[in-house]
């Protein structure tokens, strides 16, 4: 409240500093030494009524208010109405509508202390100054009355404006919330406890071949879908439960469809009983779709690896001279189109895999096993690669902290084969491989560096992208770019991580980290 207000009130009542300079002078001595008998009556009377008893729930509270109001009485006589002394005021009207103490209670209050303290007043006091006095100590209650008075108001018509813009958001959402259950484009339902349906919406209703959604009133909702009793874990549980595809068979119709389910509990109050919310999308023409696409990539994939080994065979057969000595520049061709072949039938594998991480089919057999070995057995098993080119392969293991990890032996090594192909592939004659595996913040890491032509920093976040490859660096190898995509897809299905750091011109060192079992 602004210090003009605060003057403009004083005014109007004819309250001025000689007022308080009054009621020091004559009340100050004698409320301290009464003070706490008008506050005892003042309590007392308090309790003695039901609605004002409310208030004081426990001593704690009782003492703590009869505190505050003595010293409310006490300040009154011995202090000048100033900003701090209005604030105050301002205050305890906010603390009553807060705790909803009326002003019927707070002027009635104020009515049993003065009726109780005028007697007394005009015994104690000479009879000159009682006029001047009872006015003072008048003039100073209705101020301070009308103060706490129109801030309990202020406060009461601030809550009522925030109730009503609270009910007009509650109201909004309740019809958006009522259109999007009553249009959403899947099937929403509302069950009770014990799985008997509260209500759904019109597109559960249809789903079900029911003429309205009052059909689904009261019904059991595992006379209508079986399978859904898969639910009833989650509702004892009370926990959230969702599934992808989940084949249904929905009475009066043949075949079965497939949805992504979706169900919670809803529970307002820990003391109100719970009722659950479910959804059910409609996914069949995706899943139809998969597997039409699933049927399509594997009949490809036969048909495509059939001729290319048959193929390889019979130029096997002619390399080896199965059908008659050839000439050396008749082998030398064939044996570039038995390389070309076998780098077609490696790309018509890695794109099927790459096919079934990414369409989340593929099915990693994880067992525990020993990276050291994995490793190991990998380099032994190309390191006829390595003497063709004299590289010189240096292999550094911890073989005695190195623990365990769990993951597909096949796709690890598959993974391991890449990053040697690929740093033979890119490191000059007489250069140098180093592999190392070691344990590092509950991970292991194995990284293997070349002293190979090394990779430009703009294109080294590229490296792992499907079909990516660059033709800078002399990397101008034949590839289709799925080998360190790939290499990404199974390590990450580990829940690892895999990067390259190089410098060029210097090497590259390809890494890998897994998460090893704990012991």
């Amino acid at each position: 409240m602004q210090t003009s207000e605060i003057e403009s009130r004083k005014k109007w009542l004819g309250l001025t500093d000689k007022d308080a300079d009054i009621l020091s002078a004559s009340l100050k001595e004698y409320m301290l030494n009464h003070i706490d008998k008008y506050m005892n009556d003042l309590y007392a009377h308090f309790l003695d009524f039901c609605d004002t008893k409310l208030f004081f729930p426990n001593e704690e509270i009782l003492q703590r208010a009869k505190s505050q109001q003595r010293q409310y009485f006490l300040n009154m006589v011995q202090a000048k109405i100033d900003q701090e002394y209005v604030e105050r005021l301002l205050k305890t009207g906010k603390i009553h509508h807060k705790i909803h103490l009326e002003p019927k209670w707070y002027i009635g209050a104020y009515g049993k202390i003065i009726s109780d303290i005028l007697p007394d007043l005009v015994a104690n006091i000479p009879p000159q100054e009682i006029a001047d006095t009872i006015k003072a100590f008048i003039k100073t209650i209705f101020f301070d009355i009308s103060l706490v008075t129109e801030n309990y108001i202020l406060a009461n018509e601030e809550f009522i404006i925030e109730n009503e813009r609270i009910i007009n958001n509650l109201k909004r959402e309740k019809e958006a919330l009522n259109g999007l259950y009553a249009y959403a484009p899947v099937a929403v339902v509302n069950l009770d406890k014990n799985f008997n349906f509260i209500d759904c919406n019109e597109k559960f209703a249809k789903l079900l071949n029911l003429e309205s959604v009052k059909a689904c009133e009261n019904q059991y909702l595992f006379d209508m879908i079986p399978e859904l009793s898969i639910l009833a874990n989650a509702m004892k549980d009370l926990k959230p439960l969702s599934k992808e595809a989940f084949p249904l068979k929905i009475k009066n119709k043949q075949n079965t469809n497939y949805f992504n389910i979706l169900f919670w509990p809803v529970q307002h109050t820990e003391n109100s009983e719970a009722h659950f919310m479910l959804i059910l999308v409609n996914v069949t023409d995706s899943v139809l779709l998969q597997q039409q696409r699933d049927d399509f990539v594997a009949t490809l994939t036969h048909d495509l690896k059939t001729p290319i080994l048959a193929a390889n065979r019979i130029l096997d057969l002619f390399i080896n001279d199965s059908f008659g000595k050839i000439s050396a520049e008749q082998k030398e061709v064939l044996v570039k189109l038995l390389d070309s072949n076998n780098n077609l039938y490696k790309l018509v594998i890695n794109l099927l895999d790459i096919y079934r991480y990414e369409s989340k089919l593929n099915r990693l057999n994880k067992t525990q096993l020993n990276v050291n070995e994995l490793v190991k057995n990998m380099v032994s098993e190309i390191k006829p690669l390595f003497d063709q080119k004299s590289i010189t392969i240096t292999e550094n293991y911890d073989y005695n902290n190195i623990p365990n990890v769990l993951g597909d032996y096949n796709a690890l090594k598959r993974v391991v084969q890449n990053l040697l192909d690929n740093a033979i592939k890119f490191t000059s004659a007489n250069g140098s491989v180093t592999t190392q595996i070691k344990v590092k913040d509950d991970k292991v890491y194995i990284s293997i560096q070349d002293t190979g032509c090394g990779i430009n920093q703009e294109i080294l976040t590229k490296l792992f992208d499907r079909f990516w490859k660059s033709s800078l660096n002399n990397r101008n190898y034949s590839g289709a770019g799925l080998g360190l995509y790939l290499s990404r897809q199974i390590i990450e299905e580990h829940g690892g991580k895999i990067w390259c750091e190089s410098i060029e011109n210097q090497g590259s060192t390809f890494s890998v980290t897994l998460n090893h079992t704990p012991e």
